[in-house]
């Protein structure tokens, strides 16, 4: 066992001046450069995409006319007792 304060003040000073280089682990992905954005934009046609299955394919099944979603009168049974 050897103390030399000299020594471990002079490696902690270097250690802060020019800290080691980080290790990148291969297996994560690079983050991304500053000029990128951070989230891509997507299709702005993603939520008519969600809506269901098209006209044709619905009278297709047999399954009638889409019901709306949005500023339906009727109350589900559930909300109604």
């Amino acid at each position: 066992f050897s103390f030399k304060p000299v020594e471990g003040a002079l490696a902690e000073v270097r250690e802060r001046v020019s800290p080691a280089p980080v290790e990148v682990d291969e297996d994560l992905p690079l983050p991304p450069l500053p000029e990128e954005p951070l989230i891509a934009e997507g299709p702005r046609l993603l939520p008519s995409m969600l809506a269901g299955p098209s006209q044709q394919a619905r009278d297709s099944l047999r399954l009638g006319p889409a019901p709306m979603a949005i500023g339906r009168d009727t109350v589900s049974s559930a909300q109604a007792h």
